[in-house]
């Protein structure tokens, strides 16, 4: 499931940087028109949830490599 959203992030020294999903695939992180970087589902994105003693739990899904 992918979520349709555009958010500003703070990256850098560069003031033009967002995120960017069209809710069909894993999205993009842009700055400007010169720095695209496509997302991609985890390699790992089917392997079980990572409990943590704390008592939180997290899943692998998505992320960006830059």
């Amino acid at each position: 499931m992918f979520v349709q959203v555009y958010a500003p992030i703070k990256y850098s020294n560069r003031e033009d940087c967002h995120f960017i999903g069209t809710g069909v695939d894993a999205g993009q992180f842009r700055c400007g028109d010169y720095y695209i970087i496509d997302c991609a589902k985890d390699p790992r994105y089917d392997e079980a949830t990572i409990k943590c003693e704390n008592g939180r739990a997290f899943r692998r899904a998505y992320y960006c490599e830059f």
